[in-house]
């Protein structure tokens, strides 16, 4: 979205943050009700050189919010007796040359009044003749969404085209806010939390929009208090009048105890099966404290360094990439194994294992198959774990990121059978859920009465493994990443 800050001292300096419209420059402080703009800039004081309706800035939609480089075209428009002048104009726009700039050796064009001149990013303004000067900045505003309903993804989209805002559907560094209708634990609420950024209903948008003067900040993704606020004017009475905080909506008539509850004013709702023990690490203010301790907030970007997760058998092509996206994000390192040639090549990956069990934790999950691990799946398994690799469940891993504590992944799970809360239960193709305890307990831990039909197979698995050993010891050596695959979305998930 465009800046406008007025040079100055720094404890001096007014923004003004822009949407689509036309915003008038002048002398007055309020907007002078004969002016038909959407916005006004202001430069109260003794300069007499400018104007009461000096310019006007003319901001237009965002053709494509999708577009992740695009910007609003923006121009000025001079109606004054003194001018317009810039910086940094083509030569067409130049009336005449005021000055030069010494700090940046370029000179001063005054611009031809009554002419839309186009300007760019870091131009400066001068209005009038005294030095009152306007810097254009661009800031970078990218949103991104999950399980938001069709017609709030319009309606956002509407919002950001207006402000000068990127909309995208996978996660990546650029990314300032998540918006979200409910809140429920999918891998774009894990990377929000990893990367400390603010979880927001499309209102958020609105409130931007329509704030009431341009220089008016920008609120506070955890802005908390009531949903109205009074205003000192109505009628020659104080607080006569109550104006909607998120909408701009005024109303003369108070509202109703309902409507002007006090709480977080952006933040959305939990989904109704939302697990309690979770929701103290969603809030805004406390997001990520836990106990309180601030360390816990930047503790999820860093909680998984100095691991590695196998995935073993995993579909590198749906679910793994999302799962590897947000456990790259808290600093682990993702390896892709195939379970029979962990049992052919055993030797190979045993020697890698070894060679760096002092410095990193190794873990091994199977996260897409049914039933308890049998036949090779089951085989890399046991000798995964017999060499000192953690038997950990994706459950664990994302409480572990949720709570900000890595104890939750130090116990082998195959080992200690603790109860794990569900994230996620339903499964959606752009915004892949997180997997449930009771789908997760039947993957790894499996029935007793099939832990026991299981052990009439353990002597053919033997007999298995023993010959595997033989053709592994007269095998050439094999690269011992194997099956290992890059992938993610190139920085972005779902």
């Amino acid at each position: 979205m465009w800046v406008l800050k007025t040079d100055g001292p720094s404890n001096s300096v007014m923004q003004y943050t822009l949407y689509a419209g036309k915003h008038g420059i002048g002398r007055s402080g309020p907007k002078p009700e004969n002016t038909n703009c959407d916005g006004w800039i202001s430069f109260p004081g003794v300069d007499k050189s400018i104007s009461r309706n000096h310019a006007f800035i003319t901001v237009k939609m965002l053709e494509n919010s999708q577009v992740m480089e695009q910007r609003q075209t923006i121009s000025i428009l001079d109606k004054s007796k003194f001018g317009v002048s810039i910086d940094d104009v083509e030569e067409c726009f130049r009336e005449r040359n005021v000055q030069t700039s010494q700090a940046s050796q370029m000179s001063v064009h005054q611009i031809y009044k009554d002419m839309d001149v186009t300007l760019k990013q870091g131009c400066c303004i001068t209005v009038g003749v005294n030095n009152s000067r306007l810097r254009l900045e661009w800031e970078e505003w990218m949103v991104c969404h999950s399980l938001l309903p069709k017609e709030d993804i319009t309606l956002l989209n509407d919002s950001c085209v207006q402000l000068g805002m990127q909309v995208s559907k996978n996660w990546s560094d650029r990314v300032r806010i998540l918006v979200m209708h409910q809140i429920q634990m999918t891998p774009k609420v894990l990377l929000a939390l990893i990367d400390q950024k603010d979880i927001v209903t499309k209102d958020f948008m609105v409130a931007l929009r329509n704030r009431a003067n341009l220089h008016d900040p920008i609120p506070a993704p955890s802005a908390a208090g009531p949903l109205w606020e009074t205003l000192g004017e109505g009628d020659g009475q104080p607080n006569a009048r109550w104006r909607n905080r998120i909408t701009g909506l005024i109303q003369d008539q108070e509202p109703s105890s309902e409507e002007n509850k006090t709480g977080y004013l952006f933040r959305p709702d939990f989904v109704d099966d939302f697990p309690e023990q979770y929701k103290p690490f969603l809030l805004p203010i406390e997001r990520g404290k836990g106990t309180g301790s601030k360390t816990h907030v930047h503790a999820r970007a860093s909680l998984l360094a100095d691991h590695t997760l196998i995935f073993v058998q995993s579909d590198s092509h749906n679910n793994a990439r999302q799962y590897k996206q947000v456990c790259e994000r808290a600093k682990a390192r993702v390896e892709y194994w195939d379970g029979a040639a962990i049992v052919q090549k055993w030797k190979t990956y045993e020697e890698k294992i070894k060679a760096t069990a002092k410095k990193i934790t190794w873990h091994v999950l199977v996260v897409d198959q049914e039933g308890p691990h049998t036949g090779d799946v089951g085989e890399a398994v046991t000798l995964l774990r017999k060499a000192g690799v953690i038997y950990s469940t994706l459950d664990s891993i994302w409480k572990a990121i949720v709570m900000a504590d890595g104890s939750h992944i130090e116990k082998d799970e195959l080992d200690h059978s603790t109860q794990s809360l569900s994230l996620d239960t339903s499964a959606q193709l752009d915004t892949l859920s997180l997997p449930s305890m009771s789908t997760n307990t039947q993957h790894t831990l499996g029935t007793q009465s099939e832990k026991e039909s299981s052990k009439s197979d353990k002597g053919r698995h033997k007999r298995q493994r023993d010959e595997s050993y033989e053709r592994a010891a007269t095998a050439a050596p094999a690269d011992a990443t194997c099956a290992s695959r890059g992938g993610g979305y190139g920085g972005h998930a779902s």
